[in-house]
């Protein structure tokens, strides 16, 4: 069966509310589908996944939610390789923040690249300006998501 890690960076549940959808899709479709909230590296690892997406919102001048924080660290500190991982990445923001736009996902986004993972799906930004649900927005790259797990 296949696996699906959903790391999640959150600061007021948007994220967390979208992750939970992709979740219930993901069952649907017979993928032993997981959430790590608060994650850190090795409670994803010990999940065993061969399949990470991560979905996050932006805070500040394009920083990370407190929530994942953790995770990139781990990520960034111990450096595991990833070369049998495939990932994806949802990021949620405001253009209206201009070049800091979606900047927790791409900061994610480049991070995995750099340790070797491949990527399931091209990094799908979310604007809030354009997208008062955060669904509407991700609805088509969502399903085009679990079609390639």
């Amino acid at each position: 069966m296949t696996k699906l890690a959903i790391i999640v960076g959150s600061v007021y549940g948007g994220a967390a509310e979208l992750a939970n959808h992709i979740c219930d899709l993901a069952k649907g479709k017979s993928v032993d589908a997981n959430i790590f909230e608060e994650a850190t590296l090795q409670q994803v690892i010990d999940f065993s996944a061969e399949h990470w997406l991560v979905v996050t919102s932006t805070t500040g001048q394009g920083d990370l939610p407190p929530s994942i924080e953790g995770f990139y660290q781990d990520l960034n500190d111990k450096f595991p390789m990833l070369t049998d991982t495939k990932t994806a990445v949802l990021a949620l923001g405001d253009s209206s923040y201009g070049e800091t736009f979606c900047g927790a996902g791409t900061l994610i986004s480049d991070l995995l690249n750099e340790l070797g993972s491949k990527q399931l799906m091209p990094v799908l930004n979310v604007d809030a300006c354009e997208h008062f649900e955060a669904i509407n927005g991700a609805e088509e790259w969502i399903n085009d998501l679990l079609i390639q797990l």
